[in-house]
């Protein structure tokens, strides 16, 4: 999976309503990524964003950026995440392995997805940073790496 970094110069000002991008063949490293980003943040770049993707189109908008970007685990509240899946259905977007981004209806409530899909034995307990969860789209079983969440609401 490769890491890019959209931004606004310091004035606030993108390229022709077309945001900067860097590097030009991507980060590989998402804690490397991170540093970057958060030094341009510190050094006054406006509109900071970290996306990712594995086959970067030619021209990237905004839309794109917008579309494929990573949430700031530290602008979230995982916890929060965690219990609305156990919760209700939740909407979420993450990046596959694959680097393809799903668009996700999933939960951990069992009166929602019903007695006979939850699993048998060890349970549906979220582990360190696996998240496993029903999906509702797909009526199967599905798991991410928390780290790959885009969204969620």
């Amino acid at each position: 999976m490769k890491y890019f970094i959209a931004y606004k110069d310091k004035l606030g000002n993108d390229f022709k309503g077309l945001p900067w991008i860097i590097p030009e063949g991507g980060f590989e490293d998402l804690d490397i990524t991170n540093k970057v980003k958060n030094d341009f943040i510190n050094r006054g770049f406006k509109n900071v964003i970290l996306f990712t993707c594995n086959n970067i189109p030619k021209e990237i908008d905004w839309e794109f950026v917008n579309k494929h970007k990573i949430i700031n685990m530290e602008e979230i509240n995982i916890e929060d995440f965690k219990n609305e899946l156990k919760n209700r259905i939740v909407e979420f977007k993450y990046s596959k392995k694959n680097g393809d981004i799903r668009i996700a209806r999933g939960t951990l409530n069992a009166d929602i997805m019903g007695n006979d899909n939850i699993p048998k034995g060890t349970g549906y307990d979220i582990k360190d940073n696996n998240i496993r969860y029903y999906d509702l789209n797909s009526n199967g079983w599905r798991s991410f790496l928390l780290e790959n969440l885009i969204e969620w609401n």
